[in-house]
């Protein structure tokens, strides 16, 4: 997977489109050690300071992003019940370059096993869209906070949101299939 890694590891590392990378390919194909492979790799080197990983597969809300990144960011000073949480949460990625990785998004997509209702849930600071919309938003905005960067991985392509599925806005859209036949046996 170097090709893979060195794909990823430069679209981390720069600044082009909107901070968001898009990693997709069927289950168990190696999306999520891949992507903790190059962020270990990309914290070692000092590109960023953290990483703060959220599992989607049992399903999830935009508060339950806000939440895992409110409690590795704000550490002792976190407060679900605070009315500016939003705007901490984002100046504390301003001030410390963190990869977010959002895995088994797929859990929550529509005619996903989870996927998360059309009503709004009145999300502070999101325009809407429902749940689905507002965490993808929320994604989008996160993404484009000082030096950190989004990392989205699902079992299928294509998400739906402005922010994720046009070229121009993410800084790569990757599927990851199976190995090079040539690879394989040197794997196993």
């Amino acid at each position: 997977r170097g090709r893979e890694m060195a794909l990823l590891e430069g679209a981390l590392r720069g600044s082009h489109g909107n901070g968001i990378v898009a990693l997709s390919g069927p289950e168990g194909i190696g999306k999520s050690t891949l992507i903790a492979h190059a962020a270990r790799w990309l914290v070692r080197t000092g590109r960023f300071s953290q990483v703060v990983y959220s599992d989607f597969l049992g399903g999830g809300y935009p508060e339950v992003a806000i939440h895992d990144l409110g409690i590795r960011l704000l550490g002792e000073h976190y407060d679900p019940a605070s009315s500016n949480l939003l705007e901490s949460v984002e100046r504390a990625l301003d001030d410390t370059p963190t990869l977010v990785i959002w895995d088994h998004l797929e859990s929550i997509l529509p005619d996903g096993q989870f996927a998360l209702p059309a009503q709004a849930s009145g999300v502070a600071g999101t325009q809407g869209g429902g749940p689905l919309g507002e965490l993808l938003e929320l994604g989008a905005r996160f993404s484009r906070v000082g030096q950190s960067r989004l990392v989205v991985i699902t079992d299928r392509a294509g998400l739906p949101h402005p922010a994720y599925g046009s070229p121009d806005r993410l800084s790569l859209s990757m599927e990851l299939l199976g190995l090079d036949p040539s690879d394989a046996p040197g794997l196993l």
